[in-house]
């Protein structure tokens, strides 16, 4: 976020449910909290994009994102990768920066990638529950094993 806002003044970060850190204070006027939403849909169709950091959770919220519209960039190996698929997924932080960038001054990129969301809500999301079973399970032995690492 820090190398966004130091180079696009006109931006806003929306943090989506629970958020338990301090918002550092260079971002405070950039970054808006907004904790639980009932209205998820509707709070997304206000946004341009939606940004992923590696966590688990939210793949929810991106099929929410995709079926209004918003456009999602995601690191792999996460519930939200499983759930938008190819042509939202980026491979590092460095990666999402530029996919960020282009979104912001790209207009005939943007355009695309709305009309990927509207072909995927269009498909509908089949989903393969032993696969994304699977899926989740190895995302938790990987977050397991990072956290036994940092001990």
């Amino acid at each position: 976020m820090e190398r966004i806002v130091s180079e696009e003044s006109n931006v806003c970060f929306c943090l989506i449910g629970r958020y338990r850190k301090q918002v550092p204070q260079k971002l405070e006027k950039y970054v808006k909290c907004l904790g639980y939403r009932e209205d998820l849909q509707e709070v997304l169709a206000m946004t341009d994009l939606f940004l992923n950091p590696k966590r688990m959770g939210a793949g929810g919220g991106a099929v929410y994102a995709i079926g209004v519209g918003v456009p999602v960039i995601t690191l792999p190996d996460c519930d939200v990768a499983a759930s938008v698929g190819d042509g939202f997924i980026c491979n590092s932080y460095d990666e999402m920066y530029d996919l960020t960038k282009k979104y912001i001054h790209d207009n005939d990129f943007y355009a695309s990638q709305v009309k990927l969301c509207k072909v995927r809500s269009e498909e509908g999301y089949s989903v393969d529950l032993a696969s994304e079973i699977e899926n989740i399970l190895h995302c938790v032995r990987q977050d397991s094993k990072k956290r036994n690492e940092e001990k």
